[in-house]
């Protein structure tokens, strides 16, 4: 968590000529978010897809999973509004919407060359998989 922002920016750089797309959780992308300055500094044409389930996502699966639904602190109840964030900045923000067809609006995405936000909003019930159960080997994931 919190990697990928760093690691998409590394990435433009080792490679400016290139597409770079992240695919983050709302969770991760707040663990760094500040690295939007970066971004917008170096001018970097990076299309961050911000899914939003309003939840520590892979957490609240352990804890439905592995520990009854005891949910500790992996919901968020607050969010921070990722338009005006993005905004703040000066990164264009985009977010998907369910009723406009999606290659369109993709196509629109990726023919902007300025870095964009798109939040993509993800039900909290959504699974992730695999995953590895506790005391369990990486060799050992369920979800397959």
């Amino acid at each position: 968590m919190g990697y990928g922002l760093p690691a998409a920016i590394g990435a433009k750089f080792g490679n400016p000529n290139r597409d770079v797309v992240l695919f983050v959780g709302d969770g991760g992308f707040q663990m760094t978010s500040e690295e939007l300055e970066v971004i917008a500094a170096e001018n970097l044409n990076v299309k961050i897809f911000l899914m939003n389930n309003h939840a520590l996502g892979m957490i609240r699966q352990w804890q439905d999973a592995f520990y009854q639904s005891h949910h500790s602190k992996s919901l968020f109840d607050r969010q921070p509004d990722f338009q005006k964030l993005a905004s703040a900045y000066g990164i264009d923000y985009h977010q998907l919407d369910a009723n406009h067809p999606i290659a369109t609006e993709i196509n629109s995405i990726f023919a902007n060359p300025n870095a964009q936000l798109i939040e993509v909003q993800v039900a909290v019930t959504e699974q992730v998989y695999p995953m590895v159960a506790p005391g369990h080997d990486n060799n050992d994931m369920l979800g397959f």
